[in-house]
């Protein structure tokens, strides 16, 4: 396998050791980046790096982020990038209260963005916050609706706040709770940009990201 020459930037992508993160990573050291991962244990990287990341040793770099929300959790990490991937946040099922999820993706995403807008420094060129559909996505919406970057999933946040009152089963509670982090998530981006009055540009791409080995 050739190995690109470095084109001198940095990328800093969080939750790394993830499949969008991995892969995100991955693509970028092809191309010639050096990416710095965060991930809550150095540990759980160590399939990346010494499997797929292998070749690109000198090119990586880990920083363990045990709380995504902690003040300036991603100040060292985020100092003299050029692009920033923001991916982590809670995806887990069994996880079944607003405490758990949707208050982590908020504040996560205010930490990440604080860091980028206080640490990076002026050579940063862009910060990619990922979202899901889910997000955009609204069960009330006539059928045929063409969802689009301007709509919101309304239902989520209520439907999450609201789960012991109406007595939503706890096997399902999970996936409300991720849809509402999504939701929050996305406004706390827009929360920050109208704050601070920087970008951001909206991407909507396909909606379903599956492992290659469900494609091949």
């Amino acid at each position: 396998m050739s190995i690109p020459e470095s084109n001198g930037k940095i990328l800093l992508i969080t939750g790394i050791n993830g499949y969008i993160g991995s892969r995100i990573g991955l693509d970028a050291l092809s191309r010639g980046y050096s990416i710095r991962g965060t991930s809550r244990s150095i540990a759980s990287t160590r399939a990346l790096l010494e499997g797929p990341f292998a070749p690109y040793a000198d090119r990586v770099e880990v920083f363990e982020v045990s709380d995504i929300t902690a003040p300036n959790a991603f100040d060292a990490a985020a100092k003299g990038v050029h692009g920033i991937f923001h991916v982590a946040s809670p995806v887990n099922f069994a996880l079944t209260t607003w405490d758990t999820v949707v208050v982590p993706a908020i504040g996560g995403t205010n930490t990440l963005l604080t860091s980028a807008l206080q640490q990076a420094g002026p050579q940063l060129e862009a910060v990619v916050v990922t979202s899901s559909v889910t997000a955009l996505l609204n069960r009330d919406a006539p059928e045929g609706y063409v969802t689009t970057e301007a709509d919101e999933n309304t239902w989520a946040i209520d439907a999450a706040k609201n789960l012991d009152a109406d007595g939503v089963p706890e096997g399902q509670r999970g996936g409300i709770l991720y849809s509402a982090s999504k939701v929050a998530a996305l406004r706390a981006v827009q929360e920050f940009r109208d704050t601070h009055k920087v970008g951001p540009e909206y991407y909507i791409t396909p909606p379903k990201c599956l492992p290659l080995t469900l494609s091949t």
